[in-house]
Parts: structure tokens; C-alpha cells; sequence
């Protein structure tokens, strides 16, 4: 597991726990084969927050994984095998 920290100019923090097995997921079929940890990270930040959550643990499934691997798709479009 991966955890994040940030913080915003006003001092305050926000956590963001991510397994491996959810970055695995996140990355299938994905048109990258490597995303950054950290992009991803401050993907799930930015949402967490129009959710109003202080802190997450992403996990497949969840609708913040779901809004989180919608707009990778967008950003990476998947691969289609020939």
C-alpha cells in the first residue's frame, strides 16, 4: 500500500491510501502502460475533495474508483488487441 500526503497553502492535510492492487487495476487495458502513482494519487485527491471526504483508501468498486478510472480512460483511452 501507498499513502500520500498533501497539503494545501492554507496548512491543512489530506491522506490518500492506495494498494497496489488497485493501481494494478486502474492500469489495465489503459493505453500507458505505466501511469505515475503520483498523477493518479492527486486524481483521487481532487475528487475526494469534491466529495468532501478528509481522507480515502482507494478501492476497486468504490464510486471514487469508478470516477478515478473514468477519467483515466479519458486522459489514456484503452488498447484494443488487434
Amino acid at each position: 500500500m501507498e499513502c500520500f500526503i498533501f497539503s494545501s497553502s492554507e496548512g491543512d492535510t489530506f491522506s490518500v491510501k492506495i494498494p497496489l492492487e488497485t493501481f494494478e487495476a486502474l492500469q489495465k487495458n489503459l493505453s500507458s502502460d505505466t501511469i505515475p502513482h503520483m498523477r493518479i494519487a492527486r486524481l483521487v485527491v481532487y475528487e475526494a475533495i469534491r466529495f468532501g471526504l478528509p481522507s480515502v483508501e482507494l478501492l476497486p468498486g468504490t464510486p471514487l474508483y469508478k470516477t478515478v478510472k473514468s477519467q483515466l480512460t479519458e486522459l489514456f483511452p484503452p488498447q484494443f488487441a488487434p
